[in-house]
């Protein structure tokens, strides 16, 4: 029987995931993989993955025909043949046919047996695109609120915006190695950006959806705040008086903290990896390098 973790589980049911549970984003599984039951339907269409780099070339026969891949090609799977290598063992080739309409072959090295038992593989350098069209499925059109300030131009490149600010999804789609989703949103000012993220949600990498965007307005949790410092916070900047709570909301926590007790006073410093300090007299920001 297939682990239930290996499946894609439909879009409805992550919906109500996402509904039911504030903030988190379950129901889907982000590595692109060939499971028992796509083995077993051989010649299937089931499965359909987007290259994520072309690198992808080095680990799929023939070469001539691999070369021609690049990011973004898709490879259609079309089911499994059991081979011989030159020692004469028998292994498990997966196949696939590329935009240009030749096959490729992905050697799992496992025997068909062994494939089975395991019950699925990774193919690396490529996201399942079915995958992004569930993730699509869930969050197109809705209204969260971003929790990061590091977004993407449409066009890839990296920028800081502000983050705790509402945005309206506009689209999911296939991501890169490290991050299978693209979640594209528009902002207030009606411009589009991207932010990638994993769909895993036992990823450490702080870039799952609960870590990315929130259902709430995060503003609501934090009423004692100004709405000046809460300006700041959004953009990521500091200001003097701020609370050690409030630095953190919007540096995030510091690689280094020091700590001095006088007779009448309690001082912090705060030193982030970039060079960036906050010094603290009695729980007040009085002195900072930004």
């Amino acid at each position: 029987m297939l682990n239930k973790r290996n499946l894609l589980i439909p879009a409805a049911a992550a919906l109500m995931a996402l509904t039911s549970l504030p903030g988190c984003f379950t129901g889907i599984e982000s590595t692109p993989r060939i499971t028992q039951a796509d083995v077993d339907r051989r010649n299937s269409h089931s499965k359909t993955l987007y290259v994520t780099d072309s690198r992808i070339a080095v680990a799929l026969t023939p070469s001539s025909a691999a070369a021609e891949l690049t990011e973004g090609s898709v490879l259609d799977y079309r089911g499994m043949n059991p081979s011989l290598t030159v020692m004469g063992d028998s292994v498990a080739d997966l196949l696939f046919l590329t935009p240009q309409g030749h096959t490729v072959t992905y050697r799992t090295e496992m025997t068909p047996a062994d494939l089975r038992s395991r019950q699925e593989v990774f193919v690396p350098y490529t996201v399942e695109i079915s995958l992004a069209e569930s993730a699509a499925s869930v969050m197109t059109g809705r209204r969260l609120w971003i929790l990061t300030s590091h977004w993407h131009e449409t066009d890839g490149s990296s920028i800081d915006r502000r983050k705790f600010v509402p945005v309206t999804v506009t689209g999911v789609t296939a991501g890169n190695a490290v991050f299978p989703l693209q979640v594209l949103f528009t902002d207030e000012s009606g411009s589009t950006y991207a932010v990638y993220i994993t769909a895993d949600t036992e990823s450490r990498s702080g870039r799952t959806f609960h870590h990315t965007f929130s259902m709430t307005d995060p503003r609501k949790k934090y009423p004692a705040v100004s709405d000046d410092n809460w300006d700041n916070i959004t953009r990521g900047k500091v200001a003097a008086e701020m609370t050690r709570d409030e630095c953190r909301l919007a540096l995030g926590a510091p690689d280094e903290i020091e700590r001095n007790t006088g007779i009448s006073n309690t001082s912090e410093r705060w030193t982030y990896e970039n060079g960036v300090y906050l010094i603290f007299e009695n729980g007040l920001l009085t002195r900072f390098l930004q």
